[in-house]
């Protein structure tokens, strides 16, 4: 299987780069044939709305995005890996989904995938979304997973996992020394290795993937007072 893994995180010293490695080295151990594609190292301008794509067939802006689609359609199941801001995935992943547009019309044209209008490219393909936020709410998640549902059902593909990992500080502050942290890493390496081998990541390890860090509330909120104390110290956690 070829997978396509998407970057859409700016920081590379953050908890989201950690995970999407980890996640890769599974996919990687698993036997698949891996796409790393970092969307903060190319140029990708955003859509402009002008639907050169659908009455001509291409798009006007001239960047690599053609070359990203390509690498994308090639792959089997498509896995984006995102931090969590203001409640959304970050600008390049939304630079890169809005590009996508042409796909869910069927108006992307090239030698190798060639379509009428309404064909569904990624029909049969899988796709994960992994999301990373400093808090501690799933709440907060909430209208991101209504998006990646809308994706994954517009551009096609055949079901959606997702992962959604917040407490990212901890990952920093505790280190990989923390049975907790040890075991959410383990988990996040497992779904790799699922999603490398059939694109789909079963719910008990994305539940793994999710647990919790701290054991309550009230204590996280205690260590959320000590990492913003780091932080202003200068000392760099987070997705």
């Amino acid at each position: 299987m070829k997978v396509a893994i998407i970057r859409g995180n700016p920081r590379k010293s953050g908890i989201t780069q950690k995970l999407a490695d980890i996640f890769a080295e599974g996919a990687r151990n698993s036997g698949a044939s891996i796409a790393d594609i970092d969307l903060t190292k190319i140029n990708l301008n955003p859509c402009i709305g002008c639907f050169s794509c659908v009455s001509k067939g291409a798009c006007i802006l001239n960047d690599d995005m053609a070359n990203v689609l390509e690498s994308v359609l090639e792959a089997d199941a498509l896995a984006c890996f995102t931090p969590l801001y203001f409640y959304s995935m970050s600008s390049h992943a939304k630079i890169f989904f809005d590009r996508c547009f042409p796909l869910a019309g069927g108006n992307f044209h090239s030698a190798k995938h060639a379509g009428a209008r309404g064909i569904k490219y990624f029909a049969g393909k899988k796709f994960a979304a992994v999301s990373v936020s400093a808090g501690r709410s799933i709440e907060a998640f909430s209208g991101l997973s209504a998006t990646w549902r809308l994706i994954a059902k517009y551009l096609g593909f055949d079901g959606i996992s997702e992962i959604r990992r917040g407490e990212s500080p901890y990952f920093g502050s505790l280190g990989s020394g923390s049975a907790r942290v040890a075991k959410i890493l383990s988990a996040f390496r497992a779904a790799g290795e699922s999603f490398g081998q059939s694109g789909i990541i079963p719910s008990d390890i994305c539940a793994a993937a999710e647990a919790h860090i701290s054991r309550s509330e009230t204590e996280f909120a205690e260590r959320s007072k000590k990492y913003w104390a780091l932080l202003r110290a200068g000392r760099r956690f987070g997705s």
